[in-house]
């Protein structure tokens, strides 16, 4: 007989998730875009990540990105989301909230 700990896999599955995803939100200035070579304006949007028995299946919104517009691609375990959000033009900074 075990004692069950029914948080104890939402607990590893959060710990997979921190250990597949560290370097990713490491705080490398780079990667986060806080004046690093990733560039000033760089974004990040949430996304949801679950498992099923065949894949790994990763959704995401990026509003204002048509999705001919965004590249994913998959290197040395590394899931890359690219594309390119247009910004305002002809809108007054102080307009911004």
């Amino acid at each position: 007989m075990a004692r069950w700990d029914p948080f104890r896999d939402l607990l590893s599955i959060q710990n997979e998730l921190n250990r597949l995803f560290g370097r990713t939100y490491s705080g490398d200035e780079t990667s986060l875009g806080s004046g690093g070579a990733g560039g000033m304006g760089t974004w990040m949007p949430p996304l949801d990540i679950f498992e099923t028995q065949e894949n790994y299946v990763v959704t995401t919104e990026i509003p204002g990105v048509a999705p001919e517009a965004v590249e994913v691609s998959v290197e040395d375990s590394t899931l890359t989301i690219t594309g390119e959000r247009p910004f305002y033009s002809g809108v007054p900074e102080e307009a911004f909230h």
